[in-house]
């Protein structure tokens, strides 16, 4: 049977659809390049990773990662990292070793390179716990336990440790707990310390004012205090938490303590805060890399501009908002986490 050749304006028309698509692309990796968003010095990202806890501290090219989620949020934390142009860290600090704060950390470090690491001083008993300290020795990697009052920099911003964990009765308040001063703005990561640790650290005089809280153990009843919050006076509460998790956080008691702008990742998705030292401002992560999603029409899977799984033109159709792309019925990537 002899099969018909499409005629010359099919062909021409499937061209001028593919130079089209290309086009797009490349007007899009330009944007994505050149686009001149509005930078602090100082970027504070909170990652959405659910019932668990990660945040990247950026100052200037030096970068803090704060904990590193579950075990299944490894790959989705270096990808982060990598789209944020963060090739290595000057420092990980594992606030203390429940597996949804250290449970990506093996494969973290697997990956990304960590000049320094920072240990709360309680020792779990959990394959998570070893699977980060082997690879913390596999990668020949200095880690310490910090006094209380230790302070390094991060580029221009100040790093202090106000809690040291010692001396508490549970691995949530044995957390470190660390400040980060960049000019007149600051910000408080506490790690899941619960009323007894927060009480400590108002006894001790410590230095908790902030702009900005990392609010404890993901909204908890049994943080948060009142006389705790009375120290701080955050403007902004930042709440790291799963969506319809099975532990009610945050609870409604620690949301009516909070008299400030509260922002959570299980209605936020990832949270990013600028300073330029003089106040800190809210960054749509989308503003940092705009709606450019490319989908796969035979896959049914969509992805970043930057995805290295991206299909070949025939197949891929472009989307600018993540709206319209999931109500055409296509599917995050597993890779680039769109």
């Amino acid at each position: 049977m002899k099969t018909e050749r499409p005629s010359l304006f099919s062909r021409i028309l499937s061209l001028l659809a593919g130079i089209a698509i290309l086009l797009t692309l490349w007007g899009g990796w330009l944007y994505l390049r050149y686009s001149q968003v509005p930078r602090g010095e100082l970027q504070l990202h909170f990652l959405d990773v659910g019932e668990a806890d990660c945040a990247l501290v950026k100052s200037g090219e030096h970068y803090m990662l704060i904990d590193a989620g579950d075990a299944q949020d490894g790959r989705r934390i270096v990808t982060y990292l990598r789209r944020h142009g963060v090739r290595r860290l000057d420092v990980f600090v594992a606030t203390h070793p429940h597996a949804d704060h250290i449970g990506g950390a093996a494969y973290v470090l697997d990956h990304v390179a960590a000049d320094r690491v920072y240990l709360s001083p309680w020792v779990n008993n959990t394959d998570v716990y070893y699977d980060m300290m082997d690879k913390l020795d596999e990668c020949g990697i200095e880690y310490l336990v910090p006094r209380t009052g230790e302070s390094f920099a991060l580029g221009r911003a100040a790093v202090t440790f106000v809690g040291n964990g010692d001396n508490e009765d549970s691995a949530n308040n044995a957390s470190l707990v660390l400040r980060v001063d960049f000019g007149d703005d600051s910000a408080l990561f506490t790690g899941d310390i619960e009323w007894g640790a927060e009480q400590d650290l108002v006894d001790d005089g410590a230095h908790l004012e902030a702009d900005l809280l990392k609010v404890p153990h993901h909204g908890s009843e049994s943080s948060s205090s009142q006389v705790f919050l009375d120290c701080v006076t955050p403007e902004i509460a930042v709440i790291s938490v799963g969506a319809d998790n099975p532990y009610g956080h945050p609870s409604p008691g620690t949301l009516s303590r909070l008299d400030c702008w509260v922002c959570r990742t299980d209605q936020l998705g990832n949270i990013v805060y600028d300073s330029d030292g003089s106040g800190l401002t809210f960054v749509d992560e989308d503003a940092l890399y705009p709606h450019v999603y490319i989908a796969n029409t035979r896959t049914g899977v969509y992805h970043r501009l930057d995805c290295d799984a991206l299909p070949k033109w025939r197949s891929a159709r472009v989307y600018f908002h993540k709206k319209q792309v999931e109500e055409a019925g296509f599917r995050a990537c597993g890779r680039c986490y769109p």
